[in-house]
């Protein structure tokens, strides 16, 4: 399996939070009620957030984050990619560069390009979607 950083998917759910707060700013300490991170961890995820221009913030008494732009334009692969840049192949140190050009362009490539196509697909407002459908669906005992 491919592996995803743990910054990568909590920096996912933070933004389904601060999506489904639409109307309101959404504070590190709402993230950190909700979730086991660290308030300092959650402060470096929304950094990088911001950095990208996912998020917006407002500071003061009644500051928070909001999301910069609609949800359907927002993808899981802009989210990965503000909180990991982008990944590239092909950069083994190596002395067979015969093998690592076949690799690079018969395996690694096509493999990321793959990727990229799924998590471009997968927008934002599909996510949010899906788990407050999720939500009405649950029946307590």
């Amino acid at each position: 399996m491919i592996h995803i950083s743990n910054k990568a998917r909590c920096g996912i759910r933070i933004m389904i939070y601060i999506a489904l707060d639409a109307g309101t700013k959404t504070t590190v300490q709402d993230i950190y009620t909700k979730e086991d991170m660290s308030k300092r961890y959650l402060e470096q995820i929304f950094a990088d957030l911001k950095k990208n221009n996912l998020v917006s913030s407002i500071k003061g008494k009644h500051g928070g984050y909001n999301i910069t732009r609609p949800y359907n334009e927002i993808t899981a692969y802009d989210i990965i990619v503000a909180l990991e840049g982008e990944e590239h192949t092909g950069d083994i140190d190596s002395k067979n560069k015969d093998l690592n050009q076949l690799l690079d362009t018969k395996l690694w490539q096509p493999l990321q390009s793959q990727i990229q196509d799924l998590l471009s697909a997968i927008t934002l407002e599909a996510l949010v979607n899906d788990y407050v459908g999720s939500q009405t669906n649950m029946f307590y005992i």
